[in-house]
């Protein structure tokens, strides 16, 4: 085997390529790879150098392929994550003694529920394990964007059917959940529970990011009724939404559980609904890849079992 052109490449240098050509932004790259703007654009120097090419070419804030990097990406993304399943299963997995880190990518709602659950089971029982928690790179993540950016699983809710293209990702059913909303004590709608005329009398709190994708189910199902919510204020991170709750007559939507876990530290009220609301599904999704692998199923296995655990509120069908 012929070994002398692999000599010229630092493995980092691939791993930079592969964020780039996923996030193909320099500025979101650095943070992925915990590294300055200034590292990634001397990595990508490199980069160019090896391959004879510009690989990236600039539009306005993200970056274009060029044709020499389209016919790169696969090859490295492949080459890339058949390493990384080599390393992590060429050892026998106990949770006990790992210190192996698991990427979780779920939305802040989700965070809430899972975070504190997760983290504190593995205190107690792979106290040597880390979670990282991360943002979901898109609504409904690639095959490919699970290996870009390394992650391992994703929870999250109401993704919808999986899109064509999907069939190297697995997603599985976690749980349902009613839903409600908080509101500041003492607020004019009352302790509830509420009809839908009321509910759609109040005026809610969203993320500044709910105006650039597909709304949810309970939109859906609201405008299939010839009703649409009043949307107030935008925030950029769906905690904050607690302090902006407290003082103001907003209202902020959630799952059942959630908004009481909220209404326990934040003198906030819970107002349920005397209306058949469609449910929150909570969802697991992961590459096919990791099917087999010891460490993956024990994650999945503790997500799943706390998920069961946590007393969510019950469902009508």
């Amino acid at each position: 085997m012929d070994v002398s052109s692999l000599r010229r490449v630092n493995l980092n240098l691939l791993i930079v390529f592969e964020v780039l050509s996923s996030v193909r932004n320099a500025t979101r790259a650095a943070e992925l790879l915990n590294m300055t703007q200034p590292g990634v654009s001397r990595k990508l120097a490199e980069l160019r150098h090896i391959f004879g090419d510009p690989l990236f070419l600039s539009n306005g804030r993200s970056f274009e392929l060029t044709d020499r990097a389209l016919g790169l990406r696969e090859p490295i993304r492949e080459a890339l994550a058949s390493m990384r399943f080599a390393i992590e299963e060429s050892r026998v997995f106990d949770p006990a003694a790992s210190t192996r880190t698991f990427r979780i990518a779920c939305s802040n709602m989700v965070e809430w529920v899972l975070a504190p659950a997760l983290i504190a089971w593995c205190a107690t029982h792979a106290p040597g394990v880390k979670i990282m928690f991360n943002a979901p790179p898109s609504p409904t993540p690639t095959a490919l964007e699970l290996d870009n950016l390394g992650i391992d699983l994703i929870v999250d809710v109401e993704v919808g059917e999986m899109p064509q293209g999907m069939e190297k990702v697995v997603r599985i059913p976690l749980s349902t959940d009613r839903r409600a909303c908080v509101v500041r004590r003492g607020h004019p709608v009352g302790a509830g529970p509420i009809d839908l005329d009321r509910f759609c009398e109040l005026s809610f709190v969203t993320l500044s990011s709910y105006e650039t994708r597909d709304r949810n189910n309970m939109d859906r199902w609201l405008q299939q009724q010839g009703l649409r919510r009043k949307l107030g204020s935008y925030l950029s991170n769906i905690s904050i939404a607690p302090f902006v709750i407290m003082r103001t007559d907003y209202a902020l939507a959630l799952p059942l559980q959630l908004a009481r876990f909220i209404s326990q530290t934040f003198p906030l009220d819970v107002v349920q609904f005397d209306f058949d609301a469609p449910p929150v599904r909570y969802n697991m999704s992961w590459h096919r890849r990791w099917d087999a692998s010891q460490a993956h199923a024990w994650l999945r296995d503790a997500i799943r079992g706390l998920m069961s655990d946590i007393p969510l509120g019950e469902v009508s069908h």
